[in-house]
């Protein structure tokens, strides 16, 4: 009888700790998906270029930088299927994290080429006025 009762109250205080191995290993498991996913499916290229050309045409490269944080990128939502509550919570979080990140990068990129080209655009217009006038 000790034995079994034993075994019951082991059990009882185990089964709480396995489930949060299961909660650990989906989250990983998430992340991991997500960055993965995120490398795969976005082209911050095309957001440094929009920059790069919305920075020449003199608009705001800051209006850009918000824009990339306002436009949430949404997940595929067959990743989704049969994955449990935590699973779904990291991936969109990892994958609307990483994606942020490369655009962010590219669009400073963009701002800081747009810029440097409307500068030397800017000089040689400069010079050339002030040579014929």
């Amino acid at each position: 009888m000790k034995i079994l009762s034993f075994t019951m109250i082991l059990l009882l205080f185990c089964m709480p700790l396995f489930t949060l191995a299961q909660q650990t290993e989906d989250a990983h498991q998430a992340v991991l998906d997500a960055k993965k996913d995120a490398d795969i499916s976005d082209d911050p290229f095309s957001y440094g270029c929009f920059v790069f050309v919305a920075t020449l045409g003199c608009l705001n490269g800051l209006a850009a930088l918000a824009a990339v944080h306002r436009d949430l990128p949404t997940p595929p939502a067959e990743r989704f299927i049969g994955k449990s509550p935590e699973y779904i919570k990291f991936y969109t979080q990892t994958y609307q994290q990483t994606i942020v990140r490369q655009r962010r990068g590219a669009t400073v990129c963009g701002c800081l080429a747009g810029n440097l080209v409307t500068a030397a655009i800017t000089g040689v217009f400069w010079k050339w006025y002030f040579q014929n006038h």
